[in-house]
């Protein structure tokens, strides 16, 4: 099944500006492979505040998002240091 990527409203793209050419390649990557295709299978589900939403993990990197039928919105993408803040 074949999932549609949005972002959330609360989404700041100029992070993704910020991040090295290859890390954003990577995250991109993965995106348009991993949760395009199964989002379920490849996220971890969070816990506690998090709860309900799931993780893409890409090296350092964190992508926070959720399903919704056959839609992910993606709610942030930041280094692991910084996403769960």
């Amino acid at each position: 099944m074949k999932y549609k990527i949005e972002f959330a409203d609360s989404f700041y793209p100029k992070e993704l500006k910020r991040m090295p050419s290859d890390i954003r390649d990577s995250i991109k990557d993965a995106i348009a492979t991993k949760l395009a295709s199964a989002p379920d299978t490849f996220g971890k589900p969070l816990r506690y505040a998090l709860k309900g939403r799931r993780r893409l993990r890409v090296g350092d990197y964190r992508v926070i998002y959720f399903t919704r039928k056959t839609t992910v919105i993606i709610l942030d993408i930041a280094h692991r240091s910084k996403v769960y803040r």
